[in-house]
């Protein structure tokens, strides 16, 4: 229902995110919360206690059914996670000054991000409509490398201001105490390293209620990691995808492709010894950041501005600027 009326209705590729996105972590939520309570309404009425699964000693302090409650959904409708928990750890005050210092960290960025792409990146775009009409493929690469180090540095800006100065602050005014939102992703030795470094709450709530659940019911872990990554890919094509108009499967393709980059990069690790010229960790690194920079971001970002211009701007007028 969101989605369509983000696609149907929001013109706006911007403001069309924020609701796309808004929209998905909702309903993860309210998977999470459901999954949850689920889980320890069954190890409640669980006839044996020696077949009850372990409850975290935490959860004690409010224990099922306790936590079904208004201001306990209210709680974890604004913590930052996406998986459900009856308790979090809670710091013992607000520090305010940490907030206001936060919150001037976003504002910074957002309005860096906005000149930068104003400036350099919408230029850049626009400049590179002629050649995606007529296939020009040198000029095509020419305009992606160009365009990896704005989009690079927008990437960064962006997810410094999300993870960890809105996220930090959103959690000190909730007091929410858990606060590993990522750790250092661009030290990933694979891809594999860094799909479980870079975004935490979204990998855990993959682990928790995808890939654990999968494979406790007698999934071949390969298999459950592609189950994953096509969910992802989902996600990422109705976040990208709906609010331009266009789902066209960039996105959903360009996290599929994750799965042999993934083998790739495992394979280089498990031949490449530390002894070598260059190690396994090092090559995987480069590799890594060679597909993060080049193929994915710019590439994606080309081919997504082109469709949304083939469908509303310059292309389906046949003029160009």
């Amino acid at each position: 229902m969101a989605s369509a009326v983000v696609y149907y209705q929001i013109h706006h590729p911007g403001i069309g995110t924020l609701c796309e996105l808004h929209a998905i972590i909702v309903w993860l939520k309210t998977c999470s919360y459901a999954f949850t309570n689920r889980d320890l309404r069954d190890a409640l009425l669980s006839p044996s206690p020696s077949d009850r699964p372990p409850i975290p000693e935490i959860y004690k302090a409010c224990p099922y059914p306790n936590n079904i409650t208004l201001r306990n959904l209210t709680y974890f409708w604004w913590a930052p996670t996406l998986v459900y928990q009856p308790v979090y750890p809670r710091t013992d005050k607000v520090r305010w000054a940490f907030v206001l210092k936060r919150m001037c960290e976003v504002g910074v960025l957002a309005i860096a991000i906005w000149i930068a792409s104003a400036q350099y990146a919408a230029p850049l775009l626009q400049n590179s409509l002629p050649k995606m009409s007529t296939l020009d493929v040198v000029s095509i690469l020419e305009r992606i490398m160009k365009l990896s180090t704005i989009s690079l540095f927008c990437w960064l800006a962006g997810f410094f201001a999300f993870f960890h100065s809105f996220l930090n602050a959103l959690a000190e005014m909730l007091r929410f105490g858990d606060r590993e939102y990522y750790s250092d992703w661009w030290n990933a030795s694979s891809v594999r390293d860094y799909w479980t470094m870079w975004n935490k709450p979204v990998y855990h709530f993959m682990r928790r209620h995808v890939y654990v659940p999968l494979v406790g019911r007698g999934m071949p872990k390969t298999v459950a990691q592609v189950v994953v990554f096509i969910f992802s890919g989902v996600l990422h094509e109705l976040v990208v995808g709906v609010p331009t108009h266009n789902v066209i499967g960039v996105a959903f393709l360009g996290m599929v492709l994750q799965l042999p980059l993934i083998f790739i990069t495992d394979t280089v690790q498990s031949l490449l010894k530390k002894g070598s010229f260059i190690s396994g960790n090092a090559t995987g690194n480069i590799i890594f950041w060679i597909s993060f920079c080049l193929v994915g971001q710019p590439l994606a970002a080309l081919l997504y501005f082109f469709a949304w211009q083939a469908k509303y701007g310059s292309v389906s007028k046949g003029v160009f600027a």
